[in-house]
């Protein structure tokens, strides 16, 4: 059996084939990655653009074509952030379903942050307690784990997309601006783990993936006084010189000044001086569930 997962977020959509087998074994066949950037505008004004949802239909009517080349029997199609902001989501969902016919489910943060969790941990077990943290455009998801049971998750209101377009209007930024930014970071993070101290943590996520490729010597983790001095480098750059230097990640360079503050804002709230990165995340959670539901068809 055959099924598709469409995480549909505030900077790209990510499409996945796979083939299930008994014994809940799956394999990928196909992935597909879209910069769509559908959370544009959406922190600030509170709906979705026009644009960027014509985009997010060009884009799953190729999902469309691809499920039929490959005969897809099902597709699990989740939509997070900017959903969950967009005070005129509902009226874009629908009109997703009237043009594609796929049914884009808004999933809470609570929901996203578990399910982050479930995949990261399904690959990765620890006994040591573990702080599991997926940055994303319009949220980070945070959840404290052990012996391979979620402790607490949280959904914060914290993504390197929103704190960019609401903090950091300016390019480069101002030093005031970069100041009320932490500021905000530190209180949200303190009202949210105050209670929680963490040995380890494991990041995942485009922004964390993005800057381990950009601001470490390391092909799997980022070290706090590395990232520390790759800000320091990039903070009075212009957008264009960031673009420039972030050759592959270029299509972030709007947005890592301050997905690079928020990671280092969570490194010291954890004190923490180094994150293990890993490129498995949501997607993979959605795929459990996926495996869980079809287990008893074969």
């Amino acid at each position: 059996m055959k099924i598709g997962i469409v995480d549909l977020g505030t900077n790209s959509l990510r499409f996945d084939i796979y083939k299930l087998y008994p014994h809940q074994k799956a394999v990928i066949l196909y992935h597909k990655k879209d910069m769509l950037r559908l959370g544009e505008g959406v922190f600030t004004r509170q709906k979705l653009s026009q644009k960027a949802v014509h985009r997010v239909i060009k884009s799953l009517m190729d999902v469309k074509h691809l499920a039929q080349k490959y005969e897809v029997k099902k597709i699990t199609c989740y939509g997070t952030s900017p959903f969950r902001e967009a005070k005129d989501s509902n009226v874009w969902l629908k009109k997703i379903k009237e043009k594609t016919g796929f049914k884009i489910s808004a999933i809470s943060g609570k929901k996203e942050a578990t399910l982050i969790a479930q995949g990261i941990l399904h690959y990765h077990p620890t006994s040591q307690k573990t702080a599991l943290i997926d940055i994303g455009g319009g949220s980070t998801e945070i959840s404290i784990c052990q012996y391979n049971k979620i402790l607490f998750s949280k959904s914060l209101n914290l993504g390197s997309m929103r704190l960019q377009h609401v903090y950091l209007k300016k390019s480069p930024p101002s030093q005031k601006s970069i100041e009320y930014l932490r500021s905000h970071i530190q209180y949200v993070l303190k009202k949210a783990f105050k209670n929680y101290t963490v040995d380890k943590a494991i990041g995942s996520a485009g922004t964390i993936k993005a800057l381990l490729n950009v601001a470490s010597s390391s092909h799997h983790k980022i070290y706090r006084k590395n990232l520390e001095s790759f800000l320091e480098s990039i903070q009075p750059l212009t957008l264009q010189k960031l673009k420039n230097i972030l050759k592959t990640e270029g299509q972030r360079g709007d947005i890592i000044v301050a997905g690079s503050i928020l990671l280092l804002e969570i490194l010291r709230h954890f004190n923490l001086h180094s994150i293990s990165v890993t490129k498995r995340g949501l997607r993979d959670g959605i795929l459990l569930e996926n495996i869980q539901h079809y287990a008893t068809f074969f």
